[in-house]
């Protein structure tokens, strides 16, 4: 694989594309793991048949696997045009998690691979070694630049709109789940906009400090963690900004900063960082220019349309 390019700057000059844009390939790992099925493994393969013909009916088709694995793909793929065999081992089939994610050049040249950690989900699905060195092993074959940031992270927990939005566990985005006003979390009959006990469990929703309960979402896998979540429900995605930084403002009384919202945005200001030693005491003030308008830590709820502001740590 290419030299590691440090974590900091490798990505200036480069974008993370969107989900739909065109792109050179579609690479896929040929299935073998039979415990990650469910039912007759025996329907699996022809399944991915069906797959990679549809696939090369549009663009090129890379799989990858090795020794027999390799063997079967060749078996059951020979025939279709457009379709690329790669030498490459796999300990499962989920190259969408496991594979490289591509940034693309914002001027001419070669896109580089991010080559994240991969720990199978958790640890839970081992062994994952061979999987593990996939995203390297692509980069490699490609001749990309790998930007390797230590982190762990599964490719397909992150999507964008290829415009610096994204929205995953990591993102710079905040991720909000509230209720689909026309649904029936809770099946009773009665929509969520009316039910007073939207999730069933016998307390108003005033008083209920776990709202959605457990019908909100579905553990598939017994993990604690919700792997489908009820079609009552909305995610809100907002984007997230940094307006300004003032360092440790809870040792700087008074220190303040200034930004500008553009023309046709709102945003919610919210503060962050080391305010934990007078956390019910830290307030701030924003000044328009016209008016100065005082908010506590607690009640700082606010928005700010198109203008210049100053924030002050009070």
């Amino acid at each position: 694989m290419p030299a590691a390019t440090p974590a900091s700057p490798p990505a200036a000059g480069y974008r993370l594309p969107a989900e739909w844009e065109p792109h050179a390939a579609t690479w896929l790992a040929w299935p073998h793991r039979r415990q990650t099925f469910l039912g007759d493994f025996a329907n699996i393969p022809p399944a991915f048949v069906r797959l990679v013909r549809l696939l090369a009916g549009y663009e090129p088709v890379r799989v990858i696997g090795t020794g027999p694995v390799l063997d079967d793909a060749t078996a059951h793929l020979q025939g279709i045009a457009n379709v690329e065999l790669i030498d490459i081992p796999t300990s499962d089939s989920w190259l969408r998690d496991t594979g490289p994610v591509f940034l693309k050049p914002l001027t001419p040249g070669p896109p580089r691979a991010v080559v994240f950690e991969f720990n199978a989900w958790g640890g839970k699905y081992p062994p994952w070694d061979a999987d593990a060195a996939v995203a390297g092993q692509m980069a490699s074959r490609l001749g990309f630049d790998a930007v390797q940031p230590g982190i762990v992270l599964e490719g397909g927990a992150i999507e964008t709109d290829g415009e610096g939005t994204d929205e995953s566990m990591m993102s710079s985005s905040s991720d909000e789940l509230t209720l689909n006003p026309a649904g029936d979390l809770d099946g009773d009959g009665t929509t969520n906009d009316v039910d007073t006990d939207v999730d069933g469990d016998g307390t108003d929703n005033d008083d209920d400090a776990f709202e959605f309960d457990e019908h909100a979402w579905d553990d598939t896998d017994g993990d604690g963690m919700a792997d489908e979540i009820d079609s009552s429900l909305t995610t809100v995605t907002t984007p997230v900004v940094t307006l300004c930084d003032i360092t440790n403002p809870s040792g700087n009384g008074g220190a303040s900063c200034t930004f500008t919202v553009p023309a046709g945005v709102t945003t919610n200001p919210v503060s962050f960082g080391d305010t934990t030693t007078w956390t019910s005491e830290f307030s701030m003030t924003v000044d328009d220019g016209t008016t100065t308008t005082s908010y506590s830590h607690g009640d700082a709820a606010f928005t700010l349309s198109e203008g210049t502001y100053t924030i002050s740590i009070d």
